[in-house]
């Protein structure tokens, strides 16, 4: 079954802010100038070529090649030969050339005269063309959930700023608040044990106020804060992680991953490879057949040729050994990818409950934190309690609000994470 995936490609916002930047002009402009992202482009173009190379007939490679283009005898500039060479790979294992050759005559005319077109067939008796096809269909799959992972991985990083940036944001306000705050009621205190208790809050709360301030200035600094970004890109990720958890089956999930698809085709080609162990030690002849065209006639040939090394300092043992050690290596990787897929997702999982309880008992503490500001405020209004300590319980009440909104931060981006190791495609379909 397919889940649409509701990203910014499909669902581009009708409604980014007139005066600044909106989250998918935030998240491109990451990803424009992101090393992973630009680099897993190249890759996957190479891949691609690759692995049609393999799938399409109609790649063709052609080449020109010539006699020496230019020559003067005493009679003057020679005639210059020229062919064009029309070579097909991988057609059954085979290999299909098409050559046309083809005079300049160098008279006043400049004639262009072709020669007998011929055509070329060959084949080695033991090919490994489907190995080396499964090879680079799973090289093509590897790239492509590179480049996938390099989209992800921008994004939750912006979304992380983002919220990171709300988060610091709003506690370096409500503890510069507090600090000046405990400052006043330090200085004013004459109560020997009040005093030092209101130093003790001080420097702790001075502390956590300067490490506050380091997380923002430990934020990616290309990215505009603001409350309106926030707002905004809590919106459309809210929407996106909606389906995060949706129908999960671990194991059907893990049989479906790109990445899980790539160790299967490399494990097939090895299995392959491994099943002519022996051929770094036997000869493998090669088969050309050749159709051309002399006065008039066609001309075919049949040609066998064999070229192998008796023995290459050992190298011939090292390869028979690689090509069975192989299977057992790649085997093991695709087990491993499987399990580390599986182990992987669990933990998000797992982390996703323990964010959900952290969630609750945050509730309760904002809940207790609420209620003793409304009893400090109570006080304060009947003259029992000053300004500054009533201000003080209202400051702890809002941060209680600001770490509770955070944990429900930190579940959107874990439900992201799980989109990402489900093999979500940012901005399309999951497979």
């Amino acid at each position: 079954m397919k889940h649409v995936i509701l990203l910014a490609m499909l669902i581009l916002p009708l409604t980014i802010f007139a005066n600044g930047i909106g989250f998918w002009d935030v998240y491109n402009a990451q990803l424009e100038n992101n090393y992973n992202y630009q680099k897993s482009i190249l890759t996957l173009n190479q891949a691609k070529n690759e692995m049609d190379s393999y799938k399409s007939f109609w790649m063709p490679k052609i080449k020109i090649s010539t006699s020496p283009v230019i020559t003067f005898d005493a009679s003057g500039l020679t005639p210059i030969s020229m062919a064009v060479g029309i070579v097909f790979f991988n057609v059954f294992g085979a290999e299909i050339g098409v050559n046309f050759p083809f005079i300049i005559q160098n008279n006043d005319n400049w004639e262009l005269n072709w020669g007998n077109p011929s055509v070329s067939l060959t084949r080695e008796f033991f090919d490994e063309s489907h190995a080396n096809e499964l090879e680079a269909q799973a090289n093509y799959y590897l790239s492509l959930w590179s480049l996938e992972n390099s989209k992800w991985d921008v994004l939750i990083d912006s979304v992380q700023n983002i919220f990171d940036w709300k988060h610091y944001q709003g506690l370096v306000n409500e503890y510069s608040t507090k600090v000046d705050l405990l400052q006043e009621l330090y200085l004013d205190e004459k109560d020997p044990t009040k005093k030092e208790n209101f130093h003790a809050q001080l420097l702790s709360s001075t502390n956590s106020l300067l490490n506050y301030e380091n997380s923002l200035e430990g934020l990616e600094k290309s990215i505009p804060y603001s409350m309106t970004l926030y707002e905004e890109t809590l919106k459309y990720i809210s929407a996106l992680t909606k389906l995060a958890t949706q129908d999960l089956n671990i194991q059907d999930v893990i049989e479906k991953r790109m990445d899980v698809k790539a160790k299967k085709l490399q494990y097939e080609s090895a299995r392959e490879r491994a099943s002519l162990w022996f051929l770094p030690f036997v000869p493998n002849p090669s088969f050309s057949l050749n159709l051309s065209q002399v006065n008039d006639k066609p001309r075919w040939s049949i040609s066998v040729s064999l070229s192998f090394s008796i023995f290459d300092k050992g190298s011939d043992v090292v390869q028979s050994f690689s090509r069975k050690k192989n299977e057992k290596i790649s085997q093991l990787q695709l087990q491993n990818a499987k399990r580390d897929s599986e182990l992987s997702l669990k933990i998000l999982m797992n982390s996703l409950k323990t964010l959900t309880n952290n969630m609750e008992l945050q509730k309760i503490e904002m809940e207790d934190s609420q209620q003793e500001f409304d009893t400090a405020n109570e006080l304060y209004k009947k003259g029992f309690e000053s300004e500054d300590e009533m201000m003080l319980s209202k400051i702890e009440y809002q941060i209680s609000l600001i770490n509770l909104k955070y944990t429900h931060d930190k579940m959107i981006l874990t439900m992201l994470r799980i989109l990402k190791d489900r093999g979500a495609l940012v901005g399309g379909e999951k497979n």
